[in-house]
């Protein structure tokens, strides 16, 4: 084991290390992607399918919209959102915003003009199917641990990436997307542009309410 270590140091010092940002998918890849997902939704019958599409609806569109990082994602609130869906997202304080207190709030339109992209339409898709299963509080995103992790949604997020990539010529094929997108940074990294194209009207907006609580 201790050779191993000492090897692999060596290796490193010699050799430096490459340290490649995620892919950042551009708006015409959302817009693939959010319409392969209103295609699964319409077809598909059970419950837990179209709950695992609103989730990437939600981590996709919403993400691409509220600029989250993939770390915050699981920090979103059920109760909170639901009892919103109207003007402000409450996020946590993270690193980065030093505001007082643990909260902090962070508008987002229920839909865009410029991209159309709709980020309301799937909160409300994922948050009635939740509340059909009886569940009223914890976080949005929650599947099997607890707190939920990113890594539970990674499988779902390269899947339907790499479906565009088969089905479309949105993604270059010669993008590994399980190699060169990530689903903590691609979106974030997509925001520029996202703006570029992007602006909100007097639509009505929604909201996420987030915790730092684990």
């Amino acid at each position: 084991m201790w050779f191993a270590t000492r090897f692999m140091r060596g290796l490193q010092r010699r050799h430096g290390q490459l340290v490649k940002q995620d892919w950042a998918p551009p708006i015409k890849v959302i817009h693939g992607v959010d319409a392969a997902l209103e295609l699964k939704w319409n077809s598909t019958t059970t419950k837990k399918n179209k709950k695992r599409v609103a989730e990437m609806g939600v981590w996709f569109i919403v993400g691409i919209c509220s600029e989250l990082r993939g770390e915050e994602f699981p920090l979103v609130k059920l109760a909170g959102t639901a009892r919103s869906l109207k003007f402000l997202s409450e996020l946590p304080r993270t690193k980065g915003n030093r505001n007082s207190g643990a909260w902090f709030k962070l508008p987002i339109a229920s839909i865009t003009r410029g991209t159309h992209l709709q980020p309301g339409k799937w909160i409300k898709r994922l948050i009635d199917i939740i509340h059909s299963e009886g569940r009223t509080q914890g976080r949005l995103l929650q599947q099997t641990l607890v707190p939920p992790q990113p890594c539970e949604f990674q499988d779902d997020f390269f899947t339907i990436l790499e479906h565009i990539q088969a089905t479309t010529n949105l993604i270059s094929d010669t993008l590994v997307i399980r190699e060169e997108a990530g689903i903590l940074r691609s979106l974030r990294r997509a925001l520029t542009d996202h703006a570029l194209y992007s602006t909100v009207g007097n639509l009505k907006p929604l909201f996420l309410e987030f915790s730092l609580a684990l």
